[in-house]
């Protein structure tokens, strides 16, 4: 076949997907308009036409690509095939880059080129490859937007629907997308939004043509500038030149963020003049929303700064959390039981003729803050205090602070004023707070003696019981037991109690007095109790000798096989292989066994007959496998040089 008509071949295969491929996109399209067409067709299919019409478009901007490049491959040139080769080898040299990247040459780039060098087409190739350029720092080309963005209609920015008419239009893929087109109007401040509330506009727009509106009734409301882009403007205005006032001038120092003004909470006195009551203060804190300018949480931290109420915010949540509870069950705030607040934390008044302020001495080891003592009254019988009386003086005391309630505690267990520990001490609290709850006082809670526990022994060391010792017959032959001579003897024994069954079996084992190990033993007597169960006795059972394993051997250190050395043959430029040299070389040899291809592929690199490391040899293989699979064979596999990557390198 000459070589035109081999070339025609596959032309004729891919002219014939190409009209396929038209077939289809005029089908696509036939559908959309169908589909667009019809007045009772549901948002989703008129979304699929859509989507069908952008991938018609994507098709036919790529389609003169695509022609261009079948046309190169179809020319009736003499040795054209060649050429293209050669000239897409030299491009892909000089372009190689540091990343190990590779550039995609452009097909019209490569017609160019081959009338260029058409006159040396029919030159056989060269058998010294071309040195390789320093490699260059590669440049990304940013795809430019084909259709400007028309000017706004008021001269300066879009309108929000005005916006959204010009980027709907726009694919979100290919290379001229929505992305892009924003992007663009974000470079000229046709938008005085950032992109990521331009997204938030095409959400807002998808989901009003979801609930079955469209972009004609999309409301065209001002831009909604938040907060976040006052930082922008701030840097804009911040690059006025000098001597022009202004707030954000560079010769004046930046200024310090203000808060927003938050109007101030007015709260009504309570009705006793110093608390509100729970009731009370749930009348008032209901009132006031969870969210806003001034809301629920404002509320209460202006009572508790008052010191309207005696907690803190977390019970103030729970008495709000007890009220919806209370609701949930048919009531409400009108007979929501008023009962009184809990414990109040009492803060002790600091100590006068404090010590004055001393200046730090140097850096030493870390030193406690200086904690002022705590005086403590005597108990009233002069000993102990009773129940009562410790916790009229405990109570008063806060639970942090300087001087606080655990302090006052230790300082009581150390004089011995009360006859118990700690946790005692913490119990006898919470039964206050219990009792408190319950509707009591300090004055009515039972003051009944102290339990004081009889005081532990001393541990004394455990001394293990006097055991009796276990006397065994000695064997009828002398050295050892027979097997029924062995069972006579240990099944009188229990296997519970101080002289039981396990027991005189280690003694059995200890004496020598038979040739296995105790789980021997126990299979033996597992043997008797099947026989046993079978109708059989002791007197019947077998009497066989006893089963005696060879002495393990001792443990030999693992030898490794001696693998036969590699042989390579050498290069025959006299330093390293060419790719289908190296090819030649290592496909004989077998990927299993001794003499193994990953073993003379190691041999290869070790000699420094190829400059690459395993991974890109194994590409290379990969390659060979893909061209015999299209036909091909290594005869006619592309001979190129090794293609070594920046930072490669083979020990």
């Amino acid at each position: 076949m000459p070589p035109a008509a081999a070339a025609a071949a596959p032309a004729k295969r891919t002219n014939k997907t190409m009209d396929d491929q038209i077939v289809s996109a005029l089908v696509a399209l036939n559908k959309a308009i169908e589909m667009l067409g019809n007045d009772g067709a549901s948002h989703e299919q008129r979304k699929q036409a859509a989507d069908g019409l952008v991938d018609v478009k994507t098709f036919l901007l790529q389609r003169p690509t695509t022609v261009t490049q079948n046309n190169a491959n179809t020319s009736r040139v003499s040795r054209m095939n060649y050429a293209l080769k050669r000239t897409a080898t030299l491009q892909k040299n000089t372009t190689v880059q540091c990343t190990g990247n590779r550039q995609q040459a452009d097909p019209l780039e490569e017609t160019e080129a081959v009338d260029e060098n058409s006159a040396s087409a029919n030159q056989t190739p060269a058998k010294t490859t071309p040195t390789k350029p320093l490699p260059t720092t590669k440049q990304k080309h940013e795809a430019p937007i084909a259709m400007p963005l028309p000017e706004p209609a008021n001269g300066t920015q879009y309108t929000r629907v005005e916006f959204l008419r010009i980027i709907t239009a726009y694919p979100t893929t290919g290379k001229i997308k929505r992305s892009m087109a924003m992007q663009e109007a974000i470079n000229k401040k046709y938008v005085p939004l950032s992109a990521s509330g331009l997204y938030r506009t095409l959400k807002k727009l998808e989901q009003h043509i979801e609930n079955g509106g469209s972009l004609e009734d999309f409301p065209d409301g001002p831009w909604n500038i938040a907060t976040r882009a006052i930082p922008m403007l701030q840097m804009e205005l911040a690059a006025v030149p000098d001597g022009l006032p202004g707030k954000f001038s560079p010769s004046k120092p930046p200024t310090k963020k203000r808060k927003l003004d938050v109007p101030s909470v007015t709260l009504p006195k309570p009705a006793n003049g110093t608390q509100y009551t729970r009731v009370e203060f749930l009348r008032i804190i209901t009132a006031y929303p969870t969210t806003g300018k001034i809301k629920r949480s404002m509320a209460m931290q202006e009572a508790m700064d008052k010191k309207y109420v005696p907690c803190s915010a977390s019970a103030l949540y729970n008495s709000l959390k007890n009220l919806e509870h209370h609701i949930e069950k048919g009531g409400s705030l009108d007979d929501f039981p008023d009962e009184p607040w809990k414990i109040v934390k009492v803060a002790i008044p600091m100590q006068q003729n404090e010590p004055a302020v001393v200046a730090k001495p140097p850096p030493t080891n870390k030193r406690k803050p200086d904690v002022p003592p705590i005086t403590l009254p005597k108990p009233a019988n002069g000993t102990q205090y009773t129940r009562v009386e410790f916790l009229r003086i405990i109570t008063p005391y806060p639970t942090t602070g300087k001087i606080k309630r655990s302090m006052a505690m230790q300082e009581v267990l150390d004089k011995k004023y009360v006859p118990c520990s700690a946790s005692v001490l913490y119990k006898l609290l919470k039964n206050l707070e219990q009792h408190v709850e319950k509707g009591g006082s300090l004055d009515d809670f039972p003051d009944e003696p102290w339990k004081v526990l009889p005081s532990k022994p001393p541990p004394t060391k455990k001394q293990k019981a006097d055991v009796p010792s276990i006397a065994l017959p000695k064997p009828a032959n002398g050295t050892i037991y027979t097997k029924v001579e062995f069972l006579r003897i240990i099944t009188p024994y229990p296997t519970t109690g101080k002289l039981k069954r396990s027991m005189a079996m280690q003694e059995v084992l200890d004496k020598k007095y038979v040739p296995c190990s105790a789980s021997g033993l126990y299979k033996l007597l597992k043997n008797l109790e099947q026989h046993v169960e079978k109708g059989g006795s002791l007197e019947d059972f077998p009497d066989e000798p006893w089963k005696t394993l060879p002495p393990r051997a001792p443990p030999t250190k693992k030898q490794k096989p001696d693998v036969p050395s590699i042989t390579l043959p050498k290069p025959a430029n006299g330093t390293q292989y060419t790719r289908v040299e190296f090819l030649k070389i290592i496909t004989p040899y077998p990927t299993t066994g001794k003499l193994k291809r990953s073993v003379a592929m190691q041999e290869a690199i070790n000699k420094k007959y190829v400059p690459l490391t395993a991974s890109g040899l194994y590409l290379i293989l990969k390659k060979l496998g893909q061209h015999i699979e299209k036909g091909g064979s290594l005869d006619d596999f592309p001979d190129e040089p090794w293609y070594i990557h920046k930072g490669t390198t083979t020990n």
